[in-house]
């Protein structure tokens, strides 16, 4: 209770009514509440001589009473606010005609804001301006403007003195106790009735002020510098597949090549007879009209009369599938050649068909993607998403700002991804800013290796702008919305507040507003489909590289095939020389 003469506390332990029986014991514990509550209003008007008393609910937000009511000796208690703050009263048409008459004509709403593009944003040489108006332009200006006209009131707007949005801290009088500064603070402290700007509506903040309906939805996302985009080297022909898969392939075809040539060896059908001709002589002869003709080892022919030698070919069993034989069927079936050699038994048929079918639909995967990989300048971000800057991928350090509810939400996750990024923050708080301008600036200078999170729609809007250089990374979590902050003292203001902002939703004017701030003055040209570039011979050295190696091997493998040869001899033509 609170009086003209000083203050009268009256403290009564909170009890649940439950219907269990008990409706005597609470009955008397109401009557007891109400004499003492006589008695304590008796004695001070006694001492004060006023005739009106305040009812303060001191169990809302902590450190904070706030006033709910008012006892006078005619009318009674009269509380108009519970502790909720909603407006109570006998009908609603009487809190209609009450709030009409305090938002009557005359009235003026105190506005803090805080500089945020496109939000609030200061117009070009408007610095000596005297009308708001003609100083300040952007979302929430438009918003403003919007809603108050709906209310039939005027407004003035002021930006924060400290250019923070609210978070609580020590006290500077070294009392221990918090205090809420930025936007946040001056709306509990009475410098300003509402707060429009980029405000979170949180949980920790609806216990000191009044949020209206969220008049735009967002989540956290983050920003980072774009990377350049990276051209195709001589190697992008391998780009269509990953180096794993083309390991897996080289596996198949070496695995395929040794089964392949098991199953022909265990097959008879696999085998085939060849008739050989036979063994070289010392001494070779050859048939001619009633004489033979001797051939020494020195190829020198001398005629003899005895009877040609006629020798029977021998026949020998090979197979056409060996190990050499089954990998360049393997590979030739791959890259979709045709070789000289087939399967004739069933299984190394079913084998070889599978094979076919495996390379068919690798083939063709590759080459609808081996366009893109060739002609394409891909960007390629050093993070994909937020559990990169989590797990520390490429050094990339990130931040936040040091004031305002998305270090909060990282303070107050229980998330093990989320909690990890906070504790890196706080081992190195200069990645911390103080303001939304800093942050993206460091980005832009970071050159890659700073990442900043911050709002998804702050952060589309700098993407669209000049210099066009930084980019959003990932999906968007944590999913929250910005509302009006409305002073608790003003709690008439919120109904009404609310209702506009509904109308304006339903009647997509807040939709319009969105487009035409970050779509339509966007800055940066949209990035369409990429434009397929022609060939040059960089994209191909590595296929060139690939040629060569393979004509330098022929060359030394017919070399070494020539030197074994001539070391072991083998017979040429039908005059048997030696070479």
């Amino acid at each position: 209770l609170s009086c003209p003469g000083g203050d009268v506390g009256l403290v009564v332990g909170r009890r649940k009514i439950r219907g269990d029986g008990s409706q005597r014991r609470h009955s008397l514990e109401r009557r007891e509440l109400r004499h003492r509550l006589h008695q304590a209003v008796a004695s001070r008007l006694s001492s004060s001589g006023s005739d009106t008393i305040r009812v303060m609910d001191l169990m809302g937000a902590p450190h904070r009473s706030q006033p709910i009511g008012v006892w006078t000796p005619a009318g009674g208690l009269n509380i108009t606010n519970d502790r909720h703050r909603r407006r109570s009263g006998a009908s609603g048409a009487n809190d209609t005609a009450d709030a009409s008459l305090r938002l009557g004509n005359g009235t003026v709403i105190r506005v803090v804001s805080i500089l945020n593009e496109p939000f609030v944003m200061l117009r070009e040489g408007s610095e000596n301006a005297s009308d708001f108006r003609q100083r300040y332009h952007g979302f929430c200006i438009d918003l403003a403007e919007m809603v108050f006209a709906k209310l039939g009131v005027d407004w003035q707007l002021h930006l924060v003195e400290d250019g923070k949005y609210g978070a609580q801290e020590p006290s500077p009088d070294g009392s221990g106790e918090l205090e809420w500064n930025g936007m946040m603070g001056e709306v509990i402290r009475g410098k300003a009735d509402v707060a429009i700007a980029s405000l979170t509506i949180t949980s920790e903040r609806s216990e000191y002020v009044l949020f209206s309906e969220p008049f735009m939805n967002f989540g956290l996302s983050v920003i980072i510098k774009k990377p350049q985009k990276t051209k195709p080297g001589m190697f992008s022909f391998m780009q269509p597949l990953e180096h794993q898969l083309w390991v897996a392939i080289l596996m198949a075809t070496m695995i395929l090549a040794a089964v392949m040539a098991l199953l022909a060896r265990v097959s008879p059908l696999e085998w085939n007879l060849q008739d050989q001709p036979p063994p070289d002589q010392q001494r070779q002869r050859a048939s001619g009209p009633g004489c033979s003709v001797e051939v020494d080892r020195y190829g020198r022919s001398q005629p003899t009369q005895r009877p040609l030698l006629r020798h029977q070919p021998v026949q020998t069993a090979e197979r056409n599938f060996s190990l050499v034989n089954s990998l360049w069927f393997s590979f030739a079936s791959f890259v979709q050649q045709g070789i000289d050699i087939s399967p004739r038994s069933a299984s190394t048929r079913i084998i070889g068909s599978c094979w076919w079918a495996f390379s068919l639909i690798i083939m063709a995967y590759y080459t609808a993607n081996l366009t893109a990989c060739l002609t394409i300048e891909r960007l390629i971000a050093p993070i994909e998403s937020v559990s990169d800057l989590a797990n520390d991928a490429k050094g990339v350090k990130f931040g936040t700002l040091n004031s305002g509810s998305t270090k909060e939400f990282f303070r107050r996750s229980e998330e093990p991804t989320y909690k990890k990024m906070f504790e890196l923050m706080e081992r190195d708080k200069s990645v911390y800013t103080n303001s939304l301008a800093e942050g993206i600036d460091r980005v832009i200078r970071s050159d890659g290796k700073y990442a900043f999170i911050l709002e998804s729609k702050t952060n589309i809007y700098t993407n669209n702008r000049k210099p066009c250089v930084t980019m959003m990374v990932g999906q968007e979590f944590s999913l929250k919305g910005y509302g009006i902050a409305i002073s608790q003292e003003r709690h008439e203001l919120r109904e009404r507040i609310n209702e506009a902002v509904l109308q304006l939703r339903e009647s997509q004017d807040l939709d319009r507003k969105y487009k035409e701030w970050w779509i339509e003055k966007g800055e940066c040209p949209e990035d369409g489909s990429p434009k397929l570039q022609p060939l040059a011979i960089g994209n191909l050295l590595g296929v060139f590289g690939i040629l060569i190696a393979g004509l330098l091997l022929a060359m030394l493998t017919a070399l070494l095939e020539f030197c074994c040869s001539s070391r072991g001899g083998f017979g040429v033509g039908d005059g048997g020389s030696r070479l």
